[in-house]
């Protein structure tokens, strides 16, 4: 049966209380020595795993998160806390929570439902992710004011009306906690 998502624009969702609706049986090849000290190797399959048919949101998560890391890691001490606008799923965010990147809880703000749903899927294979990974399903306009030591904006704003952006980067800014950063990579021109 079709299963339905109703949630409050702007909600903060919890990935791992959502329905899973791409597998009902545990991650293969996840277990125990998997977890927190697990290799990145173990770490990579299980989110190969997880994700099962959506390797579409694979491509390009390795080269963001480590160009993310790399400025976090100049620029905040570690405990920082990120919001990635138009974050999808939250591949990048789950990226950074994991690999020791300093990055201590994140919200992925993103307006389709699928996308909490693959989300489930990956919260749930890891579940060092619990209490840390949020979902707030809503476009940017509408999150509004957040403090935030990190916030991207990675091949998102395209997706924003060009009448919001002004507001919805103007937001980000001013939810920045002193000396955070504002990450904007937009790969169209005239955006």
């Amino acid at each position: 049966p079709p299963i339905l998502i109703h949630a409050w624009l702007g909600d903060l969702l919890d990935p791992t209380s959502l329905p899973i609706t791409f597998s009902s049986s545990p991650v293969p090849g996840a277990s125990r020595a998997d977890g927190p000290g697990g290799s990145h190797r173990s770490r990579a399959t299980r989110l190969l795993d997880a994700l099962d048919m959506h390797g579409y949101y694979l491509a390009g998560v390795g080269y963001k998160a480590a160009a993310i890391a790399e400025i976090t890691r100049h620029h905040l001490s570690a405990g920082w806390h990120l919001v990635d606008h138009g974050g999808g799923p939250g591949l990048l965010a789950a990226e950074l929570l994991l690999e020791s990147t300093g990055c201590r809880s994140a919200v992925v703000v993103d307006p389709d439902p699928v996308n909490a749903l693959v989300a489930a899927e990956v919260a749930t294979a890891f579940p060092e992710l619990r209490g840390r990974f949020r979902m707030s399903l809503g476009p940017s306009a509408t999150f509004g004011v957040r403090p935030a030591e990190c916030i991207t904006f990675i091949g998102s704003l395209l997706y924003t009306p060009p009448d919001q952006r002004t507001q919805v980067l103007d937001d980000a800014w001013e939810s920045l906690s002193p000396g955070g950063v504002l990450v904007v990579h937009e790969n169209v021109v005239g955006t």
